[in-house]
């Protein structure tokens, strides 16, 4: 090859070469700008992987479509004017090439050390809460339960009991013909005989005595306390949904037998895809905010209409006015404020624990659903 031809090539080749330092510069100058936490987990997060560049291509495309075009729009335009003025240019990089390379490398490397200072403590927690969030929805995705109602598993200590409702409510899912005890009769019969006679003949003689037996097996009462854990097997067997443990516990059960499962199965995979310093993008935010004001309308209809029997579980403080007590459960605070007013007599206190705030599980009926007063009313029939 001509060696004046030779040197032509390489000087072309070190121009662009220089040239796209510079635009590599400023594209990551500009990026760092508006996608700080994204650029500091490339810099310092780790090992990036093609997906997470993928996903932040994908994110660019589906909620900055008009930055994209900008992008493409400006890549192209700077390709044609260095086309138009490459012999200009080259000479330029020719005389300053190592300089401008120089340059720019030291401009990513200084916009690097301005996001390690300015995002090392937003991006730790927010890689903390995503770890987090995204650990509850692989179990919650494992899970696949339509509620997370413990099981009534006895032995129970019960701090309060309301025997006269208990008693109602087992008359009620008590068999109508409940076998009370069975007789089993039983006979055996002891039998003798004896051969005597000359030779070629015989003369039998048999003797027998029979004995009769009769046993008599009664099913034993249940206890107060087997009532009302029979009772309470069977609402929860029966109505699962009736159980109410904290607002967050209440959204995930809901989502999993929703029609809203569809989408927040894409909700998982988008979430699950997307590092968690990209996690604020704006389809996300939004996305989320569907679904959490869909979640809420829903919980605000369904405490308002409550009825029935239900369990609450969870941290109650305690309140005595008179000769009446009253346990309260702050279920929800924004944007809907709701809590769980229990009732029962102030002598079962007395059984209570006397640390603060009491750790229970309150079975009972509903006297007055969600009202203007961010309270649902419960009549106490077992604490434990």
């Amino acid at each position: 090859m001509n060696p004046q031809r030779a040197e032509l090539i390489l000087a072309s080749v070190k121009g662009w070469v220089v040239l796209a330092s510079v635009a590599v510069a400023i594209y990551v100058v500009a990026g760092s700008w508006m996608f700080g936490d994204w650029w500091y987990g490339f810099f310092w997060g780790g090992k990036r992987k093609l997906r997470d560049i993928r996903n932040a291509l994908g994110v660019l495309l589906d909620q900055r479509f008009p930055l994209t075009i900008g992008i493409v729009a400006a890549f192209f335009v700077t390709v044609v004017v260095c086309l138009v003025l490459q012999r200009w240019l080259f000479w330029v990089t020719d005389r300053f090439g190592w300089l401008i390379l120089f340059a720019a490398v030291m401009a990513i490397v200084a916009e690097a050390l301005v996001i390690y200072n300015r995002y090392k403590g937003p991006y730790a927690r927010a890689m903390t809460a995503m770890a987090t969030f995204i650990q509850a929805l692989d179990e919650f995705q494992k899970e696949e339960a339509a509620s997370t109602m413990p099981k009534i598993q006895p032995p129970i200590c019960f701090h309060y009991l309301d025997n006269d409702r208990v008693e109602g409510l087992y008359s009620q899912i008590q068999p109508g013909l409940e076998e009370k005890e069975r007789t089993v009769e039983g006979s055996t019969s002891v039998r003798a005989e004896v051969k005597a006679g000359l030779p070629g003949t015989n003369v039998d003689v048999e003797a027998g005595k029979a004995r009769a037996s009769k046993s008599t097996y009664a099913r034993s009462e249940f206890s107060i306390d087997r009532k009302c854990v029979e009772v309470m097997r069977h609402v929860s067997e029966t109505c699962p949904a009736n159980y109410y443990s904290s607002e967050v516990d209440w959204y995930f059960r809901r989502v999993c037998q929703s029609t809203l499962r569809p989408a927040f199965d894409r909700l998982y995979k988008l979430v699950s895809g997307i590092p968690a310093e990209s996690a604020n993008a704006k389809g996300v935010r939004q996305q989320a905010e569907r679904e959490a004001g869909q979640l809420q309308a829903e919980l605000k209809s369904e405490l308002e209409s409550l009825q029935g029997l239900v369990f609450v579980d969870g941290e109650f403080d305690m309140a005595i006015q008179g000769e009446s007590a009253t346990l309260i459960k702050k279920f929800s605070s924004h944007p809907l404020r709701s809590s769980f007013r229990i009732l029962l007599p102030k002598n079962a206190l007395q059984a209570m624990a006397t640390t603060r705030p009491l750790q229970l599980r309150v079975f009972g009926a509903v006297r007055k659903p969600l009202g203007d007063d961010g309270f649902v009313d419960i009549a106490a029939i077992a604490a434990y």
